[in-house]
């Protein structure tokens, strides 16, 4: 398998009225690379950026910019198995 780069891009949404959180979104996106991919291992590293827009009860949308950054392991240990670490 070659190794290759890529894009992604994810959404994350929230409410919780516990906490009095009207809306949480948190689009981002970027870009990442597979240095190492055979049959049984594959090594990915990814980053990017995105934005947050929070809405509180009684105030008014906050909003900010983010970066992130990713690494994942995984190992096929048979057919139905795998062992996956990873942070982000």
């Amino acid at each position: 398998m070659a190794r290759q780069p890529f894009w992604y891009g994810a959404i994350g949404c929230l409410r919780d009225p516990f906490r009095e959180i009207s809306y949480l979104l948190n689009p981002q996106g970027g870009i990442g690379y597979k240095p190492l991919v055979t049959d049984r291992t594959e090594l990915t590293f990814s980053g990017g950026s995105g934005a947050v827009w929070e809405k509180n009860s009684g105030v008014a949308v906050h909003a900010s910019g983010t970066l992130n950054a990713g690494e994942s392991f995984v190992y096929k240990l048979s057919a139905t198995s795998k062992v996956i670490r990873g942070f982000a």
